[in-house]
């Protein structure tokens, strides 16, 4: 019997009330709020989904939505693994290049997010897609455990290149080429057939000035940084020890 998302909220709740937190139950609990809080009670036509740890709740929180609620949505995958987990949940899917006009609301997770809603995003290695949808949606949310809540942007940045220009890229904005995971040699390779190129953040330096930055390079196709420039998150869920918040 499928299990709808009130009576799925329930037992969440129920459960997490008698194990100890951990930031995998976080983003479950945090994908079931920013669901029953965002997505459109009318059904939505089309909605994006991005990639990474956190969509496996997502979809999940979706999936036990009433069936007439998205019987006529179609899904919008930002990688490989979102593809296969809207298909493996007998959900619908099209490409966004198939799509003309705006997608009705984007749910995604980040590497990290500040007070103002930007963000860091790429750690999977779909950084580039992942903003192509986004700036497409309606509405962009963004789910995620309390670790990934942040002071201020810091740290490295994933940048998609072009690997012709991996050298030129290195030279101008320093950090080191991904290297693949275990049983792959090599650099990390994208969907889009990229390097990821993980750069240091430049002590002082502003989002604006950051992303300028990056973006300005030659070689590089795309950063992970989701600002107001380009896509900032509308709303952000972040669940902790104590709950869920939003802002």
């Amino acid at each position: 019997m499928k299990l709808h998302l009130p009576h799925l909220l329930r037992s969440v709740h129920r459960t997490y009330s008698t194990i100890p937190y951990s930031a995998d139950n976080g983003k479950r609990l945090a994908a079931l709020a920013a669901i029953r809080e965002c997505f459109p009670s009318i059904p939505p036509k089309l909605v994006g989904i991005g990639s990474g740890s956190t969509i496996v709740h997502l979809v999940q929180a979706i999936q036990a939505l009433p069936p007439a609620q998205i019987k006529t949505t179609t899904f919008i995958p930002t990688s490989y693994q979102s593809l296969q987990l809207l298909l493996d949940n007998n959900l619908r899917v099209s490409s966004i290049d198939h799509v003309q006009g705006d997608l009705d609301i984007v749910f995604d997770g980040c590497d990290q997010v500040d007070p103002e809603r930007n963000c860091v995003k790429g750690g999977g290695g779909c950084l580039l897609l992942e903003k192509v949808v986004a700036v497409r949606g309606g509405r962009f949310v963004v789910v995620a455990d309390h670790t990934k809540e942040v002071p201020q942007l810091s740290g490295t940045v994933p940048v998609e290149v072009i690997p012709l220009a991996a050298a030129y890229v290195l030279e101008k904005l320093g950090g080191r080429v991904r290297q693949g995971a275990p049983g792959k040699l090599g650099p990390v390779v994208t969907d889009q057939g990229g390097f990821i190129i993980d750069v240091p953040w430049v002590d002082g330096m502003g989002v604006k000035e950051m992303a300028e930055r990056l973006k300005n390079t030659v070689g590089v196709v795309e950063h992970g940084i989701f600002w107001e420039g380009d896509r900032r998150a509308e709303r952000v869920y972040v669940a902790g020890p104590e709950g869920v918040k939003s802002f």
